[in-house]
């Protein structure tokens, strides 16, 4: 049997997030999705088009705290680790964040989804 070792917590939650980069054809991109799961160092995104591995993205996730109108912006800079193909206009994206944390005590706070 093999047990998944992690070094960080893996939270298997929906938050609202909006991608920006370029594609495998080297065309801009913008594209608002839900994560997948989220670690302090990365996450996996569903997205409609093909990244190549260390491709560079900007991700702003969009967190609804109670009591706040507007949502609280994270912004994030990434790198591709992996795309895996769901069918053919799908790909599962995993991504290793470039420049900081993520604030899992914050999403551990908000009420469940």
């Amino acid at each position: 049997m093999d047990i998944e070792r992690r070094r960080h917590q893996r939270l298997e939650i929906a938050i609202e997030v909006r991608v920006r980069g370029k594609d495998n054809s080297g065309q801009p991109f913008e594209e608002a999705t839900l994560s997948g799961n989220v670690t302090s160092m990365g996450c996996s995104l569903l997205l409609s088009c093909d990244l190549a591995a260390s491709s560079e993205l900007e991700l702003e996730f969009l967190l609804h705290v109670p009591g706040k109108q507007e949502p609280v912006l994270h912004p994030f800079r990434g790198t591709v680790v992996r795309a895996t193909p769901i069918n053919v206009t799908q790909y599962i994206i995993g991504i290793q964040f470039r420049n900081g944390l993520f604030p899992i005590d914050v999403l551990e706070s908000l009420p469940s989804l």
